[in-house]
């Protein structure tokens, strides 16, 4: 495989996991806002907020976060790999 096809391939998976990222983030963001809300009900109406579903929205929001970690990670390596190819092309090219 050419230098280009690394690069090209590299691009795409860079495209990808930019993609999925924007969605965990919003997906965590909105959890985050129901979380907020269930929380500013608690602080108003005592007891009579429905608590396992506060539980299982927070739940969700620390996988989404987890998630949005690993995204991250993983977006991170790609673009050091990427970088890497792109430096042994400016040294092969001198």
């Amino acid at each position: 495989m050419s230098q280009s096809e690394d690069i090209e391939r590299l691009t795409e998976a860079i495209n990808r996991l930019i993609v999925r990222y924007r969605s965990v983030n919003s997906q965590r963001n909105e959890l985050a806002a129901r979380v907020k809300e269930l929380e500013s009900r608690l602080e108003n109406s005592v007891g009579s907020v429905d608590s396992e579903g506060y539980n299982i929205l927070r739940i969700h929001s620390a996988r989404l976060l987890r998630e949005r970690q690993e995204i991250r990670r993983r977006l991170s390596g790609v673009l050091d790999k990427l970088e890497s190819i792109e430096i042994e092309g400016k040294r092969e090219t001198i």
